[in-house]
Formats: structure tokens, C-alpha cells, sequence
């Protein structure tokens, strides 16, 4: 992961800093840092006065004044650091390295040396945040957090900027600690203007307030069901990933859904399954985000190194049960508890061989 640090020497930009050398499970995956200081041209008149050569000088003087303090520091936690400058005006240019340089994501303070109280965001990084394509992290002017694992609320609207959100979440959680919590937040109406007037100019409800709150209870669910079920659907996608970096063994299992015979349980590795969508999906998911072995004509498939247990039972959905889209509790399929249970303890024996070095996959 490549991480875009613009700093310029002020208290702002030293939390920045700060928090970096404070993410022990991020650091710990080796991470590509690179501090950015953005200088301001000199104007034009001037910058003839003075000449190429030394205006060249000039630049480096003022960009080493702010790189090299922060260099120091990382050095100083064992944080490996690249630096650069650039110049031209603040925002549009920062945004153009964030771009050119291939950053994962950019880390700035909220404002900086010409911050000014009481602004709720600085001009600078407001601007940053309209131009950079780029995932942005704002740090407040706060000192960075002890627990490596972090607590971290995702406003979501059910509009595609929420989701790009949780999907960026899923693929670099590492920075938020080894095992932060994150809760989906949404806003809904108050439906404060439901009202109608009386006769008498008295602003009486149209809806009783079990009324309301269903209302509101139906435009959470709209927002947040799409995030929600993405945490659902990819946190296996997420746990192979994190473990298959950091050579932890893991055993996955296929789908239950619509199953009712526990009589033929396949062990496989998840490149090499088949017949289970499940798995497909989490193979597929692997390979296009995480950079998993793909497909190679005519050779054979290689392996993950995540082993799986599934049933090759065929799907069958109850007819009359439940319908699609009625959310987890049913989901259409429902399966028979002997399939969910089987599959438990056969990926519990494919965990015990593995410990006691018995593995037959």
C-alpha cells in the first residue's frame, strides 16, 4: 500500500506524522510512505532575478526545512520513508502527485499553517478533497490514537460514494489495527414536516409516531443494506487476504443455503473447487483485488493455500417458504442444520490435521 503524506512543518502536519508511527498493524505490512512538501512559486519577476540555478537552490532549501525533520522521525519509530517536493499551487498540485505517484490513499491534516479558528475544514484540504481522486484521511488536531485497533464510523447514504467507501475499507483495513470495529452510520428525516393544519392553525401529525419510526426504520434499511450485506458477502474475501499475507492458516466453507444433505463434503483448495457460487465469488474477489494466482492456459490451477470444505448437494429452494430479498434471516433457502453442522466439523478437522501436521490437501 503507498501512502501520500503532504506536510509543511506545521503542528497539522506532525499529527500526520504521528499517526503513522502509531499503526503498528499497518507498519507491520511494510507499507510505501512517501512525505510530499508543496512549495509556492516564486513570482515571476523575482524568479528572473534570481535565476534557474539558484532558484532551483532555493526550492530545495525551503523543502529539506520541513522533509527532514519528519524523515527523522519515522527513522526514529523504524519507518522506511521516501520524500519529495513540487511546486506549484497547494491543492491542484498536491492532487496531481496523489495521482501520477499511484497513492492508495492520502493522509493530511485539516488545515495547516495558515489555518484559521473556528473554520470547519482548512481551504486547502477542502480543495483536496474536490480534486483528489484519491482516498483521503483527514486527521483533526489531536494527538494520534494508543489502541492500534480503532473504532471508525462510516456515514453512508446508499448512494455509490458510501459503497466505494466500505469497498476501500475491505481492501485496506490494515490501517484501522488488527481488529478495529466499524459501524455504518446514516442519517434518516425526523419527518418533522409530516404535519397538516387544523381548522384552528394548530399543526396537527398526518402519522402516529409508530408510523414514523417504521418510515424511518425503511430509509435506514434502504441505506445501509447495500454497505451492510457488502461486510457480510466480502469479510471472508478479507479474512483469506489478511491471512494468506501474514501465512496464518485459515479454512473456509462453502454455502449451506438450500442444502440438505451432508453426505458428500468435498475438501479442496479455493482455487480448485467447483459447483459452489460461494466460493466462486470469494475466488473471484481474490484474484481481482488482491492479486491471487489467476488462470493460466494450459496449466494447471495453482493453489491458494486456503482450504475449503463445501457440499456438492444441489441447491434446492422450498417452494412457498420465503421470498428473495427478505433479507439474512432468510434469504430464499434457509438449509437443513445437519448440513451447517457437518460442515463446522469437517473444517475443524481440516484446523486439528493442520496443527497436529496431518494434512492431507
Amino acid at each position: 500500500m503507498k501512502i501520500l503524506v503532504p506536510i509543511d512543518g506545521s503542528e497539522f502536519s506532525k499529527h500526520s506524522i504521528e499517526f503513522v508511527t502509531s499503526r503498528a498493524t499497518l507498519l507491520g505490512h511494510n507499507p510505501e510512505i512517501e512525505l510530499l512538501s508543496v512549495q509556492a512559486p516564486v513570482p515571476a519577476r523575482a524568479s528572473k532575478l534570481i535565476g534557474n540555478g539558484s532558484l532551483s537552490g532555493y526550492y530545495d532549501e525551503e523543502a529539506n526545512v520541513i522533509l527532514e525533520p519528519a524523515i527523522e522521525a519515522l527513522k526514529a519509530a523504524g519507518v522506511k520513508a521516501t520524500a519529495r517536493y513540487a511546486v506549484g499551487e497547494a491543492a491542484p498540485t498536491l492532487a496531481k502527485v496523489a495521482e501520477e505517484s499511484g497513492a492508495a490513499l492520502v493522509i493530511i491534516g485539516s488545515h495547516g499553517r495558515s489555518a484559521l479558528k473556528g473554520l470547519l475544514l482548512g481551504s486547502v484540504t477542502n480543495s483536496v478533497l474536490a480534486l483528489c481522486d484519491k482516498p483521503v484521511l483527514i486527521l483533526r488536531n489531536k494527538p494520534a490514537p494508543t489502541n492500534d485497533s480503532l473504532k471508525v464510523g462510516v456515514a453512508i447514504d446508499g448512494s455509490k460514494y458510501g459503497e466505494a467507501a466500505v469497498e476501500h475499507i475491505l481492501k485496506n483495513h490494515d490501517i484501522f489495527g488488527d481488529h478495529p470495529t466499524f459501524y455504518l452510520m446514516n442519517v434518516v428525516s425526523d419527518y418533522a414536516g409530516v404535519v397538516r393544519p387544523d381548522r384552528a392553525g394548530m399543526a396537527l401529525p398526518t402519522m402516529n409516531e409508530s408510523e414514523v419510526r417504521a418510515m424511518q426504520q425503511e430509509s435506514f434499511e434502504e441505506a445501509v443494506g447495500p454497505s451492510r450485506k457488502a461486510f457480510q458477502d466480502k469479510v471472508k474475501v478479507a479474512m483469506a487476504a489478511v491471512c494468506k499475507k501474514r501465512k496464518q492458516f485459515m479454512v473456509a466453507c462453502g454455502a449451506a443455503g438450500g442444502k440438505t444433505s451432508a453426505m458428500n463434503i468435498i475438501h479442496e483448495d479455493l482455487a480448485r473447487t467447483t459447483g459452489d457460487p460461494l466460493l466462486s465469488r470469494m475466488r473471484y474477489d481474490l484474484r481481482k483485488k488482491y492479486g491471487f494466482p489467476k488462470l493460466k492456459a494450459g496449466k494447471r490451477v495453482e493453489k491458494f493455500g486456503i482450504p475449503c470444505v463445501y457440499t456438492a448437494d444441489p441447491v434446492k429452494r422450498p417452494e412457498g417458504v420465503c421470498d428473495v430479498g427478505t433479507g439474512l434471516s432468510c434469504a430464499g433457502y434457509g438449509s437443513s442444520v445437519v448440513v451447517t453442522a457437518a460442515l463446522g466439523l469437517a473444517a475443524a478437522s481440516v484446523a486439528i490435521n493442520h496443527i497436529t501436521g496431518t494434512d492431507s490437501k
